[in-house]
């Protein structure tokens, strides 16, 4: 009882964080036919995405085209989990990378990894 009563607290604790930095949980939660279990699993697995990585790193090398579909590919998971700061962020990177628009790339990027920063910080330690 102790172990999921504490498994609860935590998704709502996540649940919670989630709303004050502005996601739209109650869509998530429509989406994932109101499973919390379901969506908290699905937010601890994000945290874990390699593209976070491979966008970093595309983004070192100025491998564009990797980079563009990197950041497409978080942009749909994250407008899928409702996560919109980060969905926000991440679609100014797109669109830079979409435009070619590299003299706002770094900015938007920084605002980006800032809202990943925020992420898992509201996700706290991913067990």
């Amino acid at each position: 009882m102790f172990f999921y009563e504490r498994s609860r607290n935590k998704m709502a604790n996540v649940i919670d964080g989630l709303e004050a930095w502005g996601c739209n949980v109650p869509e998530a939660m429509n989406r994932f036919l109101q499973d919390e279990g379901l969506y908290v699993k699905c937010l601890y697995t994000f945290t874990n995405d390699a593209s976070f990585e491979s966008l970093d790193a595309a983004l070192g090398s100025k491998n564009y085209k990797q980079a563009f579909e990197e950041a497409h590919t978080l942009k749909g998971v994250s407008a899928y989990l409702s996560l919109t700061p980060l969905y926000n962020a991440v679609c100014r990177v797109v669109e830079d990378l979409r435009h070619e628009s590299y003299e706002t790339l770094d900015e938007d990027y920084a605002g980006f990894r800032e809202a990943y920063q925020q992420y898992l910080k509201i996700m706290g330690d991913k067990d």
